[in-house]
Order: C-alpha cells, then sequence, then structure tokens
C-alpha cells in the first residue's frame, strides 16, 4: 500500500524535486562532496551568511565545490553565483557536479584571485573558506574583493591560525634541538608566520583593503590520532602538508631521519595520552 501511495506522490508532484537513483554511478560520484579539512571552516562561515534573494556570489578559491554548491542550494535559484580557482582539474570536477545537480546558475572561472574577470560593485555577496589565506598576495585579493563588491555587500573569510598542529611543531622543533640543527626552527617560525596569520593580522590586513569587520569568531577543532605514523601517513597530510615540511627540513641533508625522530616522539607520546592535533581557526564577517 506504502509503495502505491509514494508512486501515486511521485506522478502527481514536479519531477525536479526528485533526485536520481541512489544506485547510479553518478549519483555516488557527487555524494562524498565535502572535504574533511573545509567542513569545520564552512560550516561555521554558512551560519553568518545574510540569506538573501536576487543576489550575485563569489566564491574564491572555490576548489571542488564547497562552500559553493552549499550557498547556491540554500539561496536558491533568483540569484546567481560565481566560482574561481587556479586549480584546473577541481573546476573540471566542480563543472561535473553543478551540472549533475542541475545547477544552472553557477559559472566557474579557472583564474587567479589577484585579478579577478569581474565589473566594479558587482557581488553582493563574497565568501572564502580557506582561500584568501592561501592566495600568492592576499592583500591583492582583498583590494580586488573591494572592487568588484557592491556598496553593502558582505565579505565572509576563514582563515586557520599560527597555532595549527602545534604539538606536530613543537615536537620537531624539540627534534631539531636535540640535534643542533638550531637554523632549521628559524625557517619553521618564519614558513608559520608567513602561511597562518594572527587574527590580529588578518584584521589589520582586511580593514587596509577598504571593509569595515562586523564580526570576528575564533574557533578550534581537533583532529585525533592513534599515533604519529597515522598522523603522518594520513592521506590530507601527505598531500597538503608533508611537502612543505620535508622541504623546510632540505637543508639538513637528513630530513627523513629528522621526520622519523619527530614520528617516533610523537608515537611515545601517543602512549601517555591521545594524540590531538588543533587547528584554531577564525571567521571574520564584514561589509562594504
Amino acid at each position: 500500500m506504502l509503495t502505491t501511495i509514494n508512486q501515486t506522490a511521485k506522478n502527481n508532484i514536479k519531477s525536479d524535486y526528485f533526485y536520481p537513483n541512489r544506485n547510479e554511478k553518478a549519483y555516488t560520484s557527487v555524494w562524498d562532496e565535502l572535504p574533511l579539512w573545509s567542513a569545520p571552516f564552512g560550516l561555521k562561515l554558512l551560519e553568518i551568511v545574510n540569506y538573501k534573494k536576487n543576489i550575485k556570489v563569489l566564491d574564491i578559491g572555490s576548489g571542488t565545490g564547497f562552500p559553493l554548491i552549499e550557498i547556491a542550494q540554500r539561496l536558491g535559484e533568483t540569484s546567481e553565483f560565481y566560482g574561481i580557482d587556479p586549480w584546473e582539474t577541481a573546476i573540471v570536477r566542480l563543472k561535473e557536479k553543478t551540472e549533475f545537480m542541475q545547477l544552472n546558475n553557477i559559472k566557474l572561472f579557472d583564474c587567479k584571485s589577484e585579478e579577478m574577470p569581474f565589473d566594479d560593485n558587482f557581488f553582493n555577496l563574497i565568501v572564502s573558506n580557506n582561500g584568501i589565506n592561501n592566495a600568492e598576495n592576499p592583500t591583492l585579493v582583498l583590494k580586488e574583493c573591494y572592487r568588484t563588491a557592491a556598496l553593502g555587500a558582505q565579505l565572509i573569510i576563514t582563515a586557520n591560525l599560527p597555532g595549527t598542529f602545534a604539538l606536530f611543531y613543537e615536537t620537531l622543533t624539540e627534534i631539531l634541538l636535540k640535534e643542533e640543527k638550531y637554523f632549521v626552527i628559524e625557517y619553521l617560525i618564519s614558513h608559520i608566520n608567513q602561511k597562518r596569520k594572527s587574527i590580529k593580522e588578518n584584521i589589520e590586513m582586511i580593514s587596509q583593503s577598504g571593509f569595515n569587520i562586523r564580526n570576528v569568531y575564533e574557533e578550534q577543532f581537533v583532529m585525533k590520532f592513534m599515533d604519529g605514523d597515522a598522523f603522518l601517513k594520513h592521506y590530507f597530510i601527505k598531500n597538503n602538508f608533508l611537502n612543505t615540511w620535508i622541504n623546510l627540513l632540505q637543508p639538513t641533508n637528513c630530513a627523513d631521519y629528522l621526520l622519523e625522530q619527530t614520528k617516533n616522539r610523537l608515537n611515545e607520546l601517543a602512549m601517555e595520552s591521545d594524540l590531538q592535533m588543533n587547528v584554531p581557526f577564525v571567521v571574520i564577517d564584514c561589509i562594504k
């Protein structure tokens, strides 16, 4: 009886309210559209968005689609959405997703955010989920944001803070001191300062671009690992952090040894208590 009722209802409701069969390959290929790393930052960002009709929205560093796809679905069909990212293959993947989901009001651009192909005063909402802080020139990107933002436009950015993976960096520093590789510690500090700005530095940079800051939210999430071996072999760590760490250690001519010693020390710490990698981050809500 239930099957009959459901079929009758389906026949009487517009077809675009129904999703394709869950067993279709295309369906499962877009099911996991949310990257683990992006989620904690982006979920807070989504809370802060001013949801309005008939607006133009830009996502800087849209990657494979989060939070662009989610924002587009939440704001609905009256608005226009634009995603930019220099990661060419990610844009290709994102295009596949938007076409399958029939999100026809999303336009994608394979370009850098330091020079955006948009008119002045164009957007009503600009978001960047860990995007601007990873650009080559964040200051220039923010100037472009200000140029392309309409009067009253909302800008929301997220960025991880200097304390990201503090336990790893503290342990690596401990090993470097033990091995008397003092000069590498300076490289390490310089790298952190360059890639991860403090809340104060982020606020100053945004203010200098012309935006007015309304709210600042300091947040944190934790990634737990069984031990140092699991941490360093995690897919995301290997593909987004490990190469940088190896390059920083390369001048010592014993990068592999130093990482091995760091891993062993993390393994020892994991025997005493949970191996916790904290990721502090900030979400900044602004207006033009």
